[in-house]
């Protein structure tokens, strides 16, 4: 497969803070709300040939997930080019990998394009989730955009999972802590009447030392609109 003879890396202005507490100051707020061209119009990235595929290793048994994918060795995301340092995860609808850009990581969740429909639809459905659910609790979103045949979401961030706390046993004050940052991300959303349908620890995302830990909700594929305990769509 035939390679560019030159990749530009650009980087974003500005450095992005650590959330805590209840409300995202302003600043972050915005950076959140950034508004990406439509992930299912082919842009940009797809004229450009699709490099290759990341050289990262791939545990044999997370290949038999059925959303597995490869990840390309880059991804780029309106004029920003993110390189592949890992694959965090495989589930049933698609795959998670590490990301930098300059200084910066991000989370990159990607599935194959045109597989189904319903596929298509789940994903315009999380963006759509991520996009309206601002919230110190809820993993932050940096917009949807598609390279080669990969639909993408770019996603802050988070080391890892309320699984890794609980392997290690956690202590009473971290428990408390992940408790009450839950209620808060969940609360957030019901407000909105959003239902997230899908808590479970592996999408419970953690970052920060014990003392400062940040967690916050991720992956609203499952996620839907109620209100009065009826289903709006």
């Amino acid at each position: 497969m035939a390679t560019p003879t030159q990749i530009i890396i650009t980087t974003e202005v500005g450095q992005s803070s650590k959330i805590e507490g209840k409300k995202l100051p302003p600043h972050s707020q915005e950076q959140f709300k950034e508004k990406p061209a439509s992930a299912l119009t082919p842009s940009a990235s797809k004229t450009i040939d699709p490099i290759a595929l990341a050289n990262v290793m791939i545990p044999d048994k997370v290949k038999k997930y059925p959303g597995f994918i490869h990840p390309y060795a880059i991804y780029i995301q309106e004029c920003q080019t993110f390189r592949v340092e890992s694959l965090v995860s495989a589930g049933g609808f698609g795959s998670v990998f590490k990301v930098v850009n300059g200084a910066k990581t991000y989370a990159i969740k990607a599935q194959r394009a045109e597989v189904s429909v319903q596929r298509d639809r789940m994903f315009r459905s999380e963006a759509r989730f991520l996009k309206r659910s601002v919230h110190a609790n809820v993993v932050g979103f940096f917009g949807e955009f598609r390279h080669g045949d990969h639909l993408c979401l770019r996603l802050e961030w988070m080391p890892k999972t309320v699984f890794d706390i609980i392997a290690r046993r956690a202590s009473i004050q971290e428990v408390q802590q992940i408790t009450y940052s839950i209620a808060s991300g969940l609360k957030s959303l019901h407000d909105k009447n959003f239902v997230h349908r899908d808590i479970k620890p592996e999408n419970i995302l953690v970052s920060g030392p014990a003392s400062r830990m940040i967690v916050k909700l991720a992956d609203f594929g499952l996620a839907g609109y109620m209100k009065g305990g009826r289903k709006l769509r």
